[in-house]
């Protein structure tokens, strides 16, 4: 990735916007920064949880499907047969000769639900399951195009949320976890929680200077624990080294000689002093809040930028000259080197992994609930099936009232016009 994510380069942008000269390195210099790393790096050492995503609506439609042609005219659910044989049927890619691509794309469904309807009773059991056995042929007539123009709807729902299943499925928990673990071990699944040097360190890291100072893309701290080593590990140098630079706690078992490789012993004792800060749910939202706890940490002298006690121009682990990593090659405000960083480069991806799945998640959530209101809807269209018939029958029935009314009334009119007929003058 080129850029850091949004939130951290504004921190950056702000922290690396002066220039920071610090007194010498004393007791707890570094301990604001190694608690920010130790954000990370219980993230590693801690179960990972993420968000709750929607159920896949798949189901549903294929019930909604399944509907769709037990409702169907009897003429089209035997279409799919050979003559008429539920033994032989058309092909699952019937030739390209359709009224429109749509029939060519929907074949192969409509084809798995005819074939799910062969059995004698399967359009009945279907009905039941659906609580429509009570309809007549009528009433159900009348809810095919319904239900038609339903199944229509969810199928064009379905490809949007096909097409967020990419970004629905970018981070798991555990793929989670063994981003965490390459960020801070170097190793996908760390044996014991052990640093391995040639995981941990870049290849070249020979000495507390060529571990602690390089350029970002090639630096040797490529992970947190390296990092780690080089703020907290005490110079065991008497005259340069200081004690318990990230934490009160720390002992003698961190110290470093500074002309010398690292050793693996020493992150036993960081690794203990980390006060574990476990999440809920992992979101983007606390990620970018933890890596921009670590990048508030860093300075600049112009020419290069500093994680940790940066006093003069190195990262030695002298307490007079700087106990920090260094990386000469980030400029005042330069946050496109910045985002070569090994440690904070899979940070970001991690974070924008999250974000993009957050993402389909909040749109899949959308697409489940107006498909969860239209399969809902079909008992209401039921009713209005029966609703219609009640209507039909009732006017129907005022009719026929009506009807015989007009006829008594006519027969009355007749019997007396036919009597006054027959009277003479002044008959009443």
């Amino acid at each position: 990735m080129s850029t850091p994510n949004q939130a951290v380069a504004a921190a950056l942008l702000f922290c690396l916007g002066a220039t920071v000269v610090a007194a010498d390195v004393t007791a707890g210099s570094n301990a604001g920064a190694f608690a920010a790393l130790c954000g990370i790096i219980g993230l590693a050492e801690t179960p990972i949880t993420l968000p709750t995503q929607p159920e896949d609506p798949t189901a549903s439609y294929k019930k909604l499907r399944k509907l769709n042609m037990t409702l169907a005219p009897q003429e089209w659910r035997t279409s799919f047969n050979k003559k008429g044989d539920n033994d032989q049927w058309e092909a699952a890619d019937k030739p390209s000769k359709m009224p429109s691509e749509e029939w060519t794309e929907l074949w192969p469904q409509w084809l798995e639900d005819a074939q799910q309807l062969t059995a004698p009773k399967a359009r009945q059991a279907v009905l039941e399951e659906e609580q429509l056995t009570g309809l007549t042929e009528g009433e159900l007539k009348h809810l095919t195009p319904k239900v038609a123009t339903a199944t229509n709807a969810v199928r064009i729902l379905i490809a949007k949320y096909n097409e967020l299943k990419a970004d629905l499925a970018a981070v798991t928990a555990d793929s989670a976890k063994a981003d965490l673990n390459l960020i801070v071990y170097g190793n996908a699944k760390p044996t014991g929680r052990a640093v391995v040097i040639g995981e941990a360190f870049g290849s070249s890291a020979g000495t507390w200077q060529a571990v602690c100072e390089g350029n970002a893309a090639q630096h040797n701290a490529k992970t947190l624990a390296a990092v780690a080593y080089c703020l907290c590990c005490k110079n065991s140098n008497s005259v340069d080294g200081t004690d318990k630079v990230c934490s009160p706690q720390q002992t003698g078992a961190s110290d470093w000689n500074p002309s010398q490789a690292p050793g693996t012993t020493q992150w036993a004792e960081i690794r203990k002093l980390c006060a574990l800060r476990p999440l809920k749910v992992l979101t983007a939202a606390t990620l970018s809040a933890r890596i921009a706890a670590i990048t508030n940490h860093m300075s600049t002298d112009g020419t290069s930028t500093y994680l940790g006690h940066f006093i003069k121009t190195g990262c030695t682990g002298s307490k007079s000259n700087g106990q920090c990593v260094k990386y000469t090659d980030i400029a005042e405000g330069d946050t496109t080197k910045l985002a070569t960083i090994p440690w904070l480069q899979k940070l970001d991806t991690l974070h924008d992994k999250l974000l993009k799945q957050e993402a389909a998640n909040a749109a899949a959530r959308r697409i489940d609930l107006v498909i969860s209101s239209i399969t809902n809807n079909i008992k209401g269209l039921a009713n209005e099936a029966r609703i219609q018939t009640l209507h039909a029958t009732t006017n129907s029935k005022k009719s026929t009232d009506s009807a015989k009314q007009t006829q008594q009334v006519s027969s009355a009119e007749c019997q007396n016009i036919t009597e006054k007929s027959k009277c003479k003058d002044n008959c009443e």
